[in-house]
């Protein structure tokens, strides 16, 4: 979806509560000549910009060096800075490391990269273990958004000083809302991938209870992969006026849908984070997720409730309950969590505190 890494963004408008970002990366763009290297300088929620387009190219080497010419372009723009902040080790890690070579600086590392859950030759072969094995350890912090993906991390040999800060969600958007649904609403959102988001087991699921009841709707938010849901509802024989499908939605969009849902529903097989939890419950919808996003790391309450990976009947019961009102729902303790936790001010000060650690220890 257009959303997937707004956590970047999000992340970087929460610091410029504190501190002065500017944020620069080069854009490959076929349309562009060989030596024409296009800058553009703008701001967007409190956060600079300098994008670097440059024409990109089928060899890698060529392409890679491009880049590089690009990046270094867009530093030029850069009117001195205090610390170095990238987003996942691979492949911007490669170009962090030349600029702590060169202005001697402090790297900090936000990771979010899911490829460390189910680590396989063809995303962790041995040349790419030893990259992030030696950025991480040039590193003054790496700082995963969770403590599962910080354990994921370390179980792939990844050794480095680390120090766990979620993911920062605009609680100002994603706020309460009286509910005014007339039918009970459940809520999915995401890439529908079946690999990742279980989306098969979610809707044998959603099957399972349309064969018991008829009193709610099941709303899925997609892109990519709608049209493959689409034909595998139809498939299963789900009746359709249970399922509400929509396209791409605008973070507004997301927002209002959640404020509208009774419930919010993901049956993942592996998680990073869940930025959509802490959305949700920012607007007083609860949970139910696996036990693989970041839920599963505070105390458990009615507000969201957990399943087992794969585990369908236990994600039946908890719909059902739900649906039936068994747990109690309190729609101030759900946006007191978000805002405490999670909220941009939340992050800020941990991402603060963080960056004079790392300038006083340099």
């Amino acid at each position: 979806m257009p959303t997937n890494g707004n956590f970047v963004q999000r992340h970087a408008e929460a610091i410029t509560k504190h501190h002065n970002v500017v944020v620069v990366y080069p854009i490959g763009d076929d349309t562009k000549t060989e030596h024409n290297y296009e800058v553009i300088k703008e701001t967007n929620k409190g956060v600079k910009s300098i994008v670097v387009y440059f024409k990109t190219h089928s060899f890698f080497l060529i392409n890679t060096y491009r880049k590089l010419k690009a990046f270094k372009k867009g530093m030029s723009s850069v009117d001195g800075f205090d610390i170095i902040h990238a987003n996942v080790l691979l492949p911007i890690g490669v170009l962090a490391l030349l600029l702590k070579l060169k202005y001697a600086k402090p790297i900090i590392f936000t990771e979010h990269w899911t490829g460390y859950f189910h680590p396989k030759k063809s995303n962790l072969h041995f040349f790419k273990r030893f990259l992030l094995k030696l950025i991480a350890s040039k590193s003054t912090f790496v700082v995963p958004v969770s403590n599962s993906l910080k354990e994921a991390m370390i179980k792939v040999g990844v050794k480095a000083n680390y120090n766990v800060i979620g993911n920062a969600i605009d609680t100002n958007l994603f706020c309460v809302k009286e509910k005014t649904n007339s039918i009970y609403k459940i809520l999915h959102i995401s890439t529908l991938d079946n690999k990742h988001k279980n989306i098969v087991g979610l809707l044998e699921v959603i099957k399972q209870i349309s064969n018991k009841r008829n009193d709610f709707v099941f709303q899925i938010i997609g892109d990519k992969n709608l049209q493959k849901t689409k034909e595998l509802v139809e498939r299963m024989e789900i009746p359709l006026k249970l399922i509400d499908f929509q396209g791409t939605q605008t973070p507004k969009q997301i927002a209002k849908h959640m404020q509208e849902a009774n419930l919010y529903v993901s049956f993942s097989n592996y998680e990073t984070f869940g930025v959509v939890y802490i959305e949700a419950l920012a607007t007083g919808t609860p949970v139910i997720s696996t036990d693989t996003g970041i839920l599963m790391e505070f105390e458990l309450n009615d507000s969201y409730k957990i399943t087992p990976i794969k585990d369908k009947e236990k994600l039946q019961f908890h719909i059902e309950s739900y649906i039936e009102g068994n747990y109690k729902i309190n729609t101030d303790i759900m946006r007191e969590f978000a805002v405490k936790h999670f909220s941009y001010d939340a992050i800020a000060e941990q991402y603060s505190k963080l960056y004079f650690k790392a300038l006083n220890d340099a």
